[in-house]
């Protein structure tokens, strides 16, 4: 625990454990399987009118969909690039799941708010949730939001199951109030400052009780606090912290419509875009920058009529225009016949890409076959292609020289291209 801006005491969610540490549970008072464990998938849920399923899990990480392919999280524990987070269609675990790989992310200033970015959209049945995007910079604007004593949803790990990616627990609270400035200091020293809604644990018969009344324990940060607006759930914040206003426990939420403009950006440039695994890795070194939303894959930062996608599967570099062409034509000799060849720079564990290689004598029919590296590169086809040389080139990609494997003969031409997607 940790004090900061009195009255309140405040202890940023745990990030790390040990073997023999103890983590919690969200506390729901009256808790059952069938009225608050989302995947107990009973008609009685409380939340079981709305639909979840922008709701994302990766071991205890959460991550919710702001749109097909982006989510919200805690940046003191937000998903890993590289991770793969499991979504929920329905409140049924027998019910259509999907995984997606998280392949960039970005704080949001010095907040605790991150946005993270998936590899692909997820289709339509899974629904991202609307989010508040008014800022609140005092007292009154606070009043005037409605947010005062507005009922929420609180989510965090059920006691139901030790499942993590089924591991959904749901109960409920009202919004006590406001905190600008906040600044905690969380187990890894990073300090995250900014505005703060926070709820009070009441007990049943104060005024502001409610039925399945919530309060939120280590673990559960990156859940979202979400409120029904117009008959909808929307995303009111993103929990922080637990703590104690010197009576009662309370438990803390970044306020994301303070942040909305900075999520809005994020989701303009990568919503309904297929990112490849290494994509942000690479754009975050190769640009000099952790704002994700300064390159895009669908764009052109150098202007050679390159996308950065293009300029990422190619090994090029995305700031310096390359106006040649990225690949290199030869013929070989080999007892006595002529063989085409395509020298070409790629990526080298991305599987993402989807190399293909094509070979044949008319354009509009060429055969094709898969080109991947795992553990070194093969071609699923020879007769289509085969690899003539690569080179390894110290910095995950690799320089390749592909050869038709049927030679040129007169009056028949060949012609050879890879593509990616």
């Amino acid at each position: 625990m940790i004090r900061v801006k009195n009255p309140i005491i405040l202890g940023m969610f745990a990030w790390a454990i040990s073997s023999s540490a103890a983590y919690a549970d969200i506390t729901i008072d009256d808790y059952t399987d069938a009225t608050n464990d989302r995947f107990t998938n009973d008609a009685s849920f409380i939340a079981a009118s709305y639909s979840l399923s922008a709701i994302g899990k990766v071991s205890l990480r959460w991550g919710t969909l702001v749109s097909s392919n982006v989510v919200l999280c805690a940046n003191h524990y937000h998903p890993l690039v590289g991770q793969t987070m499991t979504f929920y269609a329905t409140n049924d675990p027998n019910g259509d799941s999907q995984q997606r790989t998280v392949v960039a992310g970005e704080r949001i200033g010095e907040s605790d708010l991150w946005v993270g970015v998936l590899n692909e959209p997820l289709p339509g049945t899974y629904e991202p949730l609307p989010f508040m995007n008014s800022s609140i910079t005092n007292a009154i604007y606070f009043i005037q939001s409605g947010l005062s004593n507005a009922e929420v949803f609180l989510l965090g790990r059920s006691p139901n199951t030790d499942d993590v990616a089924l591991d959904t627990g749901v109960g409920k609270n009202r919004i006590t109030s406001v905190l600008f400035n906040q600044s905690v200091t969380g187990t890894d020293d990073v300090v995250a400052t900014g505005t703060a809604i926070y709820t009070t644990q009441n007990s049943s018969g104060d005024s502001a009780y409610v039925t399945y009344e919530a309060q939120l324990q280590n673990y559960d940060s990156g859940a979202p606090m979400l409120r029904v607006i117009n008959g909808e759930l929307t995303i009111v914040g993103v929990n922080w912290f637990v703590g104690s206003d010197g009576t009662n426990n309370i438990s803390g939420a970044t306020y994301v419509g303070n942040y909305a403009a900075e999520i809005q950006a994020i989701i303009d440039a990568y919503d309904g875009l297929s990112v490849p695994s290494g994509y942000g890795d690479w754009a975050s070194t190769q640009f000099g920058s952790t704002d994700i939303t300064e390159y895009p894959p669908n764009a052109d930062n150098d202007g050679d009529g390159r996308t950065n996608y293009d300029e990422y599967a190619l090994a090029y570099d995305p700031t310096t225009p390359d106006y040649y062409a990225p690949s290199e034509f030869s013929t070989a000799d080999l007892s006595g016949s002529h063989y085409g060849q395509l020298t070409v720079t790629l990526q080298q564990n991305d599987n993402d890409l989807n190399y293909l290689i094509y070979s044949g004598a008319d354009l509009s029919s060429l055969a094709s076959t898969t080109l991947r590296y795992n553990s070194g590169w093969s071609v699923g086809n020879s007769s289509v292609a085969v690899i003539s040389s690569a080179t390894d080139n110290g910095d995950n990609t690799w320089t390749l020289t592909l050869r038709d494997a049927t030679a040129v003969t007169e009056g028949s031409p060949r012609f050879m291209r890879v593509s990616y997607d």
